[in-house]
């Protein structure tokens, strides 16, 4: 998992934020689907591990008030996801699965986690090392389970002629 976090990490770093975004919005399809018995993903696995992972980023506890304010769910980013990777837009209202956003605005000069008439602010950086912390997360509870280690290492990977580089074939990225 580590080479995919990197690559978002380093699109981030080069202010690549499309691809960023886009990666980071498939990660939790992956770890959805490596956790699941079936071996296959859907929005219900896709919400279930955002609530998990990525919830406590996203919603606060205010302390004038009662009750969790909650910025966004796994059914909004399951919503953004299919929206963004699919129509290429971020308007949620289109979307079967989806809880209280009509739409959310990426930005990379301010504001995270305002929300305003159902229109929802996020910083794109923040919000890919949001998921790339999370997918951390998970990985180190996932390693371990029965059959983790097989299906991290079936897991995609470019493979990389050296003969570029070095005058012959190398591997980059690690199977975690």
């Amino acid at each position: 998992m580590k080479r995919f976090t990197d690559a978002i990490l380093k699109s981030l770093e080069y202010k690549n934020w499309y691809a960023a975004l886009f990666m980071s919005l498939s990660l939790p399809d992956i770890c959805s689907k490596l956790e699941a018995a079936n071996n296959k993903t859907s929005g219900v696995k896709y919400a279930a591990w955002f609530d998990e992972y990525m919830m406590n980023k996203y919603s606060f506890q205010h302390p004038l008030m009662n009750g969790r304010t909650i910025f966004m769910d796994g059914d909004s980013c399951y919503a953004l996801r299919c929206s963004m990777l699919h129509q290429g837009d971020a308007d949620l209202t289109t979307q079967k699965v989806r809880s209280f956003l009509d739409s959310i605005h990426f930005t990379t000069t301010t504001g995270h986690c305002n929300r305003v008439n159902g229109v929802l602010q996020l910083d794109v950086s923040a919000f890919c090392t949001d998921v790339c912390n999370s997918v951390a997360e998970w990985h180190e509870r996932f390693k371990t389970k029965d059959g983790a280690q097989d299906k991290l290492r079936n897991l995609f990977l470019v493979h990389v002629s050296e003969s570029s580089i070095l005058g012959g074939s190398v591997v980059f990225g690690s199977s975690s």
